[in-house]
């Protein structure tokens, strides 16, 4: 397996909130926000690809954080398009 290109916060002006990221993966594998989802454990990972329209996994694993208070504000409005995992 390899990589094709890798976007990192030396190719961003913005980080983690700003759709950017997402959006010019996208673009780079031709693919569709429909067709792409995103995998994080933060609130603003979680706001980024909300954002961007991506569906989102929430793997809180073993994070302090809470899905109700630490992300309030950054979910989607439908929620069929996050996931949560602990």
């Amino acid at each position: 397996m390899y990589l094709d290109f890798i976007i990192s916060n030396v190719d961003l002006e913005e980080g983690k909130l700003d759709p950017f990221p997402s959006a010019i993966t996208l673009d780079n594998v031709n693919m569709a926000t429909t067709q792409g989802f995103v995998v994080d454990n933060s609130p603003l990972g979680v706001g980024a690809a909300n954002k961007a329209g991506l569906e989102c996994n929430i793997t809180l694993n073993k994070t302090p954080l809470d899905i109700y208070n630490d992300f309030k504000g950054v979910m989607p409005s439908d929620p069929g398009k996050c996931y949560l995992k602990r």
